[in-house]
């Protein structure tokens, strides 16, 4: 039986239309089938537990990996940990794994520990809702939620919805498990704003005598460290006057220069201090120290410095004036 063209060209656009019709939802179950194969391939390999707070300092973690897989693998030098503030502030930080050894044969466990860099927020214990994104070798990785610096694991709804209300109400009610960790991160959050506002000025540190082996040369001469804060600015020492705990005035040399003896350098009544300079004050009649009351005059905000010497603790007196 022969067809004429017209009909022969209605068959074959019928049967297209019926083979599209068929291959569409196939088409669309194969590449469902493909895309979970995908993600089954690239699924991670390794299991990590007991993520937290690592040593000497705040700036590391700690964890244990298992490689749960028959294929040895090994972790990318680097990984990436995020998290929210108290005040809803992101914060993202980098991870290095510490050591070279960053392999994980089959059915092994490790313990690891990675440092960040970030010296502006190097602690992460008050950090809420954190997230660690962890690379393995070939393109893999895990990912790993917690809730806040007890490092507890939530899921992967649990995180998305828990993130959702932290970040919508803003009263400290709506914070989960608002503890007082979390108080104290406020408060040094603020602290910390308070003294950047300070001007940075010279602060002494503990006056004692120094290290003269005689001892009648050592009695009478006591030495303070001063610490200029300031990155850019010189401190200048123009006057330093020292009482005895009558408030009377006592008779006294000082500079920035001793020899053997504790006899003081002529400093022409002016000590420069660009970071630190230990400044040393005599007795000018030879007469121990015991106790002084030292007023340092400098050219820094919050001039006069007040320093007391005391070997015997006798207590505490006002200021001279």
């Amino acid at each position: 039986m022969s067809m004429n063209p017209k009909d022969l060209v209605d068959f074959w656009t019928n049967f297209g239309d019926l083979i599209k019709w068929v291959g569409g939802p196939v088409g669309s179950v194969g590449s469902a089938v493909f895309a979970f194969w995908k993600w089954y391939q690239s699924r991670s390999s390794v299991s990590v537990r007991d993520f937290d707070l690592g040593s000497p300092n705040l700036r590391f973690v700690a964890f244990k990996a298992t490689n749960i897989s028959d294929k040895t693998t090994s972790f990318e030098p680097r990984f990436t940990l995020t998290g929210y503030t108290p005040k809803r502030e992101r914060q993202s930080y980098t991870y290095s794994i510490e050591g070279g050894d960053r392999q994980l044969p089959p059915h092994a466990e490790k313990n690891f520990s990675a440092a960040h860099s970030d010296s502006a927020n190097k602690d992460v214990a008050f950090l809420w809702y954190m997230k660690a994104r962890i690379n393995l070798a070939g393109g893999k990785h895990l990912t790993k939620r917690y809730l806040n610096g007890s490092f507890k694991e939530l899921g992967y709804w649990q995180y998305a919805f828990g993130l959702l209300r932290f970040k919508l109400l803003r009263s400290e009610r709506g914070v989960p498990e608002f503890s007082l960790n979390t108080r104290l991160a406020v408060q040094a959050d603020e602290i910390a704003k308070q003294v950047e506002a300070v001007e940075p000025t010279l602060i002494a540190g503990v006056p004692e005598h120094p290290p003269i082996q005689l001892m009648d040369h050592r009695a009478p001469v006591i030495q303070i460290k001063l610490v200029n804060e300031a990155l850019n600015a010189k401190a200048y020492v123009n006057m330093v006057n020292v009482y005895d705990i009558h408030k009377v005035p006592v008779p006294a040399s000082w500079s920035d220069v001793i020899d053997e003896f504790g006899n003081t350098a002529p400093c022409g009544n002016l000590v420069l201090v660009e970071h630190e300079k230990m400044l040393y004050i005599r007795h000018e009649h030879g007469l121990p120290l015991n106790y002084a009351f030292v007023v340092i005059h400098h050219n820094m905000p919050g001039s006069p410095l007040y320093v007391k010497h005391d070997d015997f603790h006798v207590g505490t007196v006002a200021t001279p004036w």
